[in-house]
């Protein structure tokens, strides 16, 4: 049975994905420079965790084997340090990805899974863009994830190469596994959107000038669309 290589196994995404998938029966390898992994999987025959530090230079082909299912669930997300270390953006979100491929492509590797971001690009205002309008992100964050979907699209891979631009995930925010969601923060932002803009404190929380919250709401309600379940419920394996 092929194996599912989670990298950044013990990140918010990652440890949700190793925990659901050696649930679901599916054997999972966890790597990350975490020295423990997940405490939700310790006792799953399934799940194993992999401690590794990579650096430029470094050679990753031991993590792999023949048939993995690569995904690529690490980087760096935090907006303000990556402005404030953008070289250390570079390689998390760009250059390690592409040194991982590589690696994953040599060793025979089933797939492998780039999670990017929808912040990768600019898109045009005031319309419902697909992913092909707009233009490359002009601050840290986004650019290295940019940088990192054409740095591995442009490598030849012998194994199908998916990139995911996940929309924003928020964190934990009480301690118990609740993740806020857009829904839940556009409550919290006065209408109509012209007051908050003109407050420097609020557009920078927010990024209403480029904000999926906004996008969000205005997809409710041309598409008159719910989601069923939440990624809070899916982190805590409650699906």
């Amino acid at each position: 049975m092929s194996r599912w290589v989670i990298i950044g196994g013990t990140g918010y995404i990652g440890a949700a994905l190793c925990h659901q998938l050696a649930e679901s029966g599916l054997p999972v390898v966890s790597v990350s420079r975490a020295p423990q992994g997940n405490p939700c999987c310790a006792g799953n025959a399934l799940y194993t965790h992999q401690s590794i530090s990579l650096s430029p230079g470094t050679d990753p082909g031991f993590v792999f084997q023949p048939g993995d299912r690569v995904i690529y669930a690490a980087g760096l997300a935090d907006r303000r340090q990556c402005e404030r270390q953008p070289g250390l953006a570079r390689w998390l979100n760009s250059d390690c990805p592409l040194i991982l491929l590589q690696a994953a492509d040599a060793r025979g590797a089933e797939s492998f899974t780039y999670l990017s971001s929808v912040k990768a690009m600019r898109p045009p205002r005031g319309v419902l863009a697909d992913e092909g309008a707009g233009e490359p992100a002009g601050d840290a964050y986004g650019r290295s994830k940019w940088d990192g979907e054409r740095q591995l699209l442009n490598f030849k891979a012998g194994s199908p190469l998916n990139n995911i631009r996940s929309r924003a995930v928020y964190g934990v925010s009480d301690g118990r596994g609740t993740a806020f969601s857009s829904r839940r923060l556009t409550r919290l932002v006065p209408g109509p959107f012209g007051a908050p803009r003109a407050l420097p404190q609020m557009r920078a929380l927010l990024e209403l000038d480029a904000s999926e919250l906004y996008s969000a709401a205005r997809l409710r309600r041309a598409l008159a669309w719910k989601a069923e379940r939440r990624y809070s419920q899916y982190s805590r394996g409650n699906l």
